[in-house]
C-alpha cells in the first residue's frame, strides 16, 4: 500500500491554493502547465530571434564607409537617436555653447 501525501502549495501560474501529491508539482492544472511552457518557449524563441536580429543589423551597419544619425545610434546601441546632437544636426543648427569649439559633423 502506498502512503498518500497533501501538500499545500500555490500554482506558479495563476496564484491560486492547491493540494500537491507531489513536492515537485508547481502548477494547479494542466491548462496551467501548458500556458507557463508556451511562456518560456516564447521568451526564449523572441531572445532568440531578437540576437540574430541585433548581430545582422550591427555586421551589416559595420561594413558602411558613412552612418546616418540614426545608424549610428543603431550601431551604439542608444534608444534615441534624435537626442541633442541628431536634433542640431538634423536641423542644422548647432549650439556653441553646449559644444566644444573642435566638434564637428
Amino acid at each position: 500500500m502506498r502512503a498518500t501525501f497533501e501538500f499545500h502549495k500555490i500554482c506558479q501560474n495563476c496564484g491560486k491554493d492547491f493540494l500537491a501529491q507531489k513536492t515537485t508539482t508547481c502548477y494547479c492544472s494542466h491548462a496551467c502547465a501548458s500556458y507557463a511552457y508556451k511562456a518560456k518557449q516564447r521568451e526564449t524563441r523572441l531572445n532568440t530571434e531578437s540576437k540574430e536580429v541585433v548581430l545582422r543589423n550591427r555586421q551589416s551597419l559595420q561594413s558602411k564607409d558613412y552612418l546616418s544619425i540614426t545608424e549610428s545610434s543603431t550601431l551604439l546601441g542608444v534608444s534615441r537617436p534624435y537626442g541633442q546632437c541628431g536634433r542640431c544636426a538634423v536641423s542644422g543648427k548647432r549650439r556653441r555653447d553646449k559644444w566644444h569649439r573642435n566638434t564637428s559633423l
